[in-house]
């Protein structure tokens, strides 16, 4: 880690991100320090490298919708807990916090692919639990500001179809929606704020 990369992880952390990079990568440049004079005419710098990076996102993901029953349909809300774990890439950009003037960013079009791990207490939740499930897993997708993430819901150690479902969720920025198709037959929605904390770790190539 880079002299001063503890106190800025403090400050990331709390400010709601961290990023670690665990290696540099051939030609990278402190674009903060250029050189004093360019060895040949018509020579430029390199350009900064693409870091390989992998995000661990844990986080809290608040919401309301309503849930089809026998008996109709029930409203409900629920806190749930999530942990994303998503491959993505990041590149060293200009920037201006404090005396820092160098970190590393997502660029124009940010695309990530991973999985989430999901977790849905009942004493967090509202409505049936007996027609909830409470855990699930999917695999998401994301480009730009949004993405979507597909997969399934269940309830360990309760196998009853009515707490097996498949899922969707759109994503737009902290904002998602989900809707779930449960194996008996019967469908819930939902949609909410996911509140996260992303942890960076990048190597240079």
């Amino acid at each position: 880690m880079r002299p001063g990369a503890a106190g800025m992880a403090v400050i990331a952390l709390l400010a709601g991100c961290a990023h670690f990079r665990l290696r540099d990568g051939p030609g990278d440049v402190d674009l903060s320090r250029p050189p004093p004079a360019i060895d040949a005419r018509g020579a430029t710098l390199p350009r900064p490298t693409l870091d390989r990076a992998l995000a661990l996102s844990p986080g809290v993901l608040a919401g309301a919708g309503a849930r089809q029953l026998d008996s109709g349909m029930t409203r409900e809300a629920g806190l749930g807990f999530e942990l994303g774990v998503y491959a993505t890439h990041v590149k060293l950009a200009d920037r201006i916090l404090a005396d820092t003037k160098r970190d590393y960013g997502y660029g124009d079009h940010p695309t990530a692919w991973g999985i989430n791990l999901g977790w849905t207490p009942p004493a967090t939740r509202s409505g049936q639990t007996d027609h909830q499930p409470a855990a699930y897993v999917e695999a998401q997708g994301w480009y730009a500001a949004g993405g979507v993430a597909a997969g399934v819901a269940f309830t360990p150690g309760d196998s009853r179809r009515a707490r097996t479902a498949l899922q969707i969720a759109p994503l737009l920025g902290p904002f998602y929606g989900r809707f779930q198709v449960l194996l008996d037959g019967n469908i819930a929605f939902e949609v909410g704020l996911a509140l996260k904390i992303p942890v960076i770790l990048s190597w240079g190539p």
